[in-house]
């Protein structure tokens, strides 16, 4: 539409008006798409974020639980060992003395329970 076909300078102005105040709405509207766009982009990015931190806090967790029980697996060994041993030593006191009817020294022995077996933090050992 051109402005010079009308010769009423009210309505002139009164189009110029729109036309200003549209093309104000429009570029309005577009920069508020970008800031919409803007906040959904860090909203994705904040998301993916704590996504990763909590997947990271649970591996970390995971490796933890996993060397402790590799290290609990170890110490269990151990400790089987001298349990073991301290059957042994009993069965041949107890065969030495059923073979001769006399009495037998009895050796005694005493178990030591690794602290990691019964302290409550075991991430600390891990």
């Amino acid at each position: 539409m051109d402005l010079a076909n009308f010769t009423d300078p009210q309505a002139q102005a009164t189009i110029e008006a729109a036309r200003i105040g549209a093309a104000a709405a429009v570029r309005a509207a577009w920069i508020q798409a970008s800031a919409a766009a803007g906040a959904l982009a860090a909203g994705i990015l904040a998301y993916i974020g704590a996504v990763r931190q909590v997947r990271i806090q649970e591996r970390a967790q995971e490796v933890r639980a996993l060397a402790y029980r590799f290290r609990l697996l170890r110490v269990v060994e151990e400790y089987h060992e001298q349990v073991a041993r301290a059957c042994a030593v009993a069965e041949s006191q107890l065969a030495a003395f059923r073979s001769g009817s006399a009495s037998v020294a009895i050796t005694s022995f005493q178990l030591l329970q690794p602290r990691t077996l019964h302290d409550d933090n075991w991430e600390a050992h891990a």
